[in-house]
């Protein structure tokens, strides 16, 4: 059975404020040899986070901007192929 990252995430931050992200775009880099999860904040599509996760699926924060950009690439031609 393939594990599945899960579709939404909550974020709270350091004054109690929670966030609620969805899965955008998961995508596999061979360049990288890395798996990504991108997340959108459902109140505001402009805030967009990006991890890596592994086979047990644990989150981490991409701080690459290398890999910000490629996954944004990404993303632009997956939103061109879908309009519509």
């Amino acid at each position: 059975m393939d594990k599945k990252i899960n579709n939404v995430l909550f974020i709270t931050d350091d004054d109690g404020n929670t966030k609620t992200y969805k899965v955008i775009l998961t995508h596999h880099i061979e360049r990288f040899n890395k798996d990504y999860a991108m997340f959108e904040n459902v109140d505001d599509i402009d805030d967009v986070i990006l991890f890596t996760y592994d086979e047990d699926l644990t989150l981490q924060l991409v701080q690459s901007e290398e890999e910000c950009d490629e996954m944004l690439k990404i993303l632009q031609k997956y939103d061109e192929e879908n309009e519509g």
